[in-house]
């Protein structure tokens, strides 16, 4: 025979500390934990609303610097473009002062020199499209006697000697431009003529 000397009310639990303090502290440490995320959070982000008005408030001010900056590689772009323009303009040309002072001594004496003009053609494509100008130098004038000598003379001092060597491509005389002078009478040796200089194609580097 079982006799139940304790009622259901007066039964206690093994354990020394009561379930419902357990619940009790899971809850105040799950309630602690979610305030202490939300508080992460909210400070993250006034640190980072902090920051982007610091990082505006710095643009602002710098701002004038960089567009100033930029204008300024703008320009300096620009100005090495015209440089490197105007440099290649300088190789492309002919320096014409060394020549005329040269074809002062080129002219034999028995020659006499009665017009002289320079200028260039159209820009034109060298064999590997390169543009690059063309300049011409006409020479008219004339010579008594031994004329072909005179002038062939002439003609080899414009393509083989320095400061035309290497520079003029070809020394020509135009068909029908060594003829005799008409302000001669047609017994006598004297002959007018022309030269046309074409130089060496000048490359814009």
């Amino acid at each position: 025979m079982h006799v139940n000397l304790i009622l259901d009310t007066e039964k206690r639990s093994a354990s020394p500390v009561p379930m419902t303090v357990l619940i009790r502290l899971a809850l105040a440490t799950l309630v602690l934990l979610v305030v202490l995320a939300v508080f992460t959070v909210f400070s993250g982000f006034r640190n980072l609303q902090r920051e982007v008005r610091w990082a505006h408030e710095e643009w602002r001010q710098n701002e004038p610097k960089y567009e100033a900056a930029i204008k300024l590689r703008n320009d300096l772009v620009l100005q090495k473009s015209i440089l490197e323009e105007m440099k290649g303009w300088q190789e492309a040309r002919v320096g014409w002062s060394r020549q005329m002072e040269a074809l002062q001594g080129a002219v034999p004496p028995s020659v006499q020199l009665t017009d002289l003009r320079m200028g260039h053609l159209l820009l034109v494509l060298t064999n590997n499209n390169a543009a690059a100008r063309v300049f011409e130098m006409r020479l008219a004038g004339r010579t008594g006697e031994a004329s072909g000598a005179n002038v062939g003379d002439l003609r080899s001092t414009l393509t083989n000697q320095p400061p035309f060597a290497g520079l003029v491509q070809e020394a020509d005389i135009p068909p029908g431009a060594f003829k005799q002078d008409p302000a001669h009478d047609a017994g006598r040796t004297d002959r007018i003529f022309e030269i046309v200089c074409r130089y060496q194609p000048r490359k814009f580097e």
